[in-house]
């Protein structure tokens, strides 16, 4: 059983429900209404955003971490300023 697998295991014995998605790491200015914007960028297009979680913060842009259905028509949306993709396992 691999780490990720084991993990899971361990929470869901534990009571916890984890939940799996898929997400991309995109790359944002550090300024007012950055991310208001992604969003409207992601809806304008019809897609669900599921989650959006700053990751990081460096001088003047941050990382936000992002999970969008589908996910294949946001990274695309957004191929510009993705970092990575960090698919679910």
């Amino acid at each position: 059983m691999d780490q990720y697998k084991r993990a899971l295991h361990v929470l869901n014995n534990a009571g916890w429900n984890p939940i799996e998605e898929d997400t991309m790491l995109v790359r944002v200015a550090d300024e007012p209404g950055a991310i208001a914007h992604l969003a409207k960028r992601l809806r304008d297009s019809d897609l669900h955003i599921r989650s959006m979680r700053v990751v990081q913060h460096h001088g003047d842009w941050g990382a936000i971490a992002v999970s969008a259905d589908p996910i294949e028509k946001a990274r695309d949306l957004v191929k510009d300023e993705l970092f990575s993709i960090a698919p679910a396992v």
